[in-house]
C-alpha cells in the first residue's frame, strides 16, 4: 500500500504535463523568431570588426569616433577620406550595376568623433582614417537593407616606419585624388587635403634634416 501512494502522489507526472505544456506554448514563439536570428546573423556577419549598427530602411550615415593617441609635435591632425560609390541609373541586363566614385575629405575635430553622410545614391563606402606616425585605418561598407545608422570606431595604432608609409603609398595615392577629375572633390576639400599632406612633408623633411644634422655634429671635447 505503501509503494501504490507513493507512486499516486509523485510529482513525476504533474513534472512531464508542466515541460509538455511548456513546448507546447514556447515552440511556436521560437519558431517565429528564427526568422529575425537568423537576419541578426547574417547583417552582423556584413560588418567589420568594431562596427555596431541601428535597425533602419536604409544607411542614412556612418558615425563614430577616431582613437589616435597623443598628437606628434606639429603633427597634423586625423583626416578622413571617404570614397563613395555612386549608383548609375543604366540598366544592363549582362552587367552589374555600373557605379562612380566620388571623394571627399572630413577633418576629425580634437574630440575625434566624425559623421559621415551617406545619400540614397550611394551603394558602397569606403573610408580611409590618417594621422601622422599611425598606421592608416581602413573602413569598407556596402549598403544593406535594414541597416540603419553605422558606428565605427577607428583605432590608429603607432607606426615606427610612418616616413616610408607616408612617402611611399600615402602621398602618391591622396595626391592622385587631387589631380584626378573623375573623383569629383570639391575646391574646398582639395585645399584640405593638399595643405595635410604638403605640412606632413614640412614635418618629415625637417625631422630627417635634424637627425642628418646630428650625426654629422662633431663630438663634444672632452674636459
Amino acid at each position: 500500500m505503501a509503494t501504490k501512494a507513493t507512486r499516486k502522489n509523485s510529482p513525476l507526472p504533474l513534472l512531464r504535463i508542466t515541460m509538455a505544456e511548456t513546448l507546447r506554448r514556447w515552440t511556436p514563439s521560437a519558431v517565429r523568431w528564427l526568422p529575425v536570428a537568423g537576419l541578426l546573423l547574417l547583417l552582423g556577419g556584413c560588418l567589420p570588426p568594431r562596427a555596431d549598427f541601428e535597425w533602419g530602411l536604409g544607411t542614412t550615415e556612418i558615425v563614430g569616433e577616431v582613437e589616435a593617441g597623443e598628437r606628434p609635435a606639429r603633427g597634423n591632425p586625423p583626416l578622413l577620406v571617404v570614397y563613395r560609390h555612386h549608383y548609375k541609373f543604366v540598366e544592363m541586363a549582362d552587367r552589374p550595376a555600373l557605379t562612380h566614385p566620388t571623394v571627399a575629405v572630413v577633418p576629425v575635430p580634437p574630440d575625434g568623433r566624425f559623421r559621415v553622410p551617406m545619400p540614397a545614391d550611394v551603394v558602397a563606402v569606403e573610408i580611409l582614417f590618417i594621422a601622422p606616425d599611425r598606421l592608416t585605418d581602413e573602413f569598407r561598407f556596402r549598403r544593406q537593407i535594414g541597416l540603419g545608422r553605422i558606428t565605427y570606431r577607428a583605432v590608429l595604432r603607432p607606426m615606427p616606419g610612418w616616413h616610408d608609409h607616408f612617402y611611399t603609398y600615402l602621398q602618391p595615392q591622396l595626391a592622385h585624388l587631387i589631380t584626378e577629375e573623375r573623383y569629383r572633390m570639391t575646391p574646398a576639400d582639395q585645399l584640405v587635403l593638399g595643405e595635410w599632406l604638403r605640412s606632413e612633408e614640412r614635418r618629415l623633411d625637417g625631422a630627417a634634416e635634424a637627425r642628418r644634422r646630428a650625426r654629422e655634429a662633431p663630438p663634444a671635447a672632452t674636459p
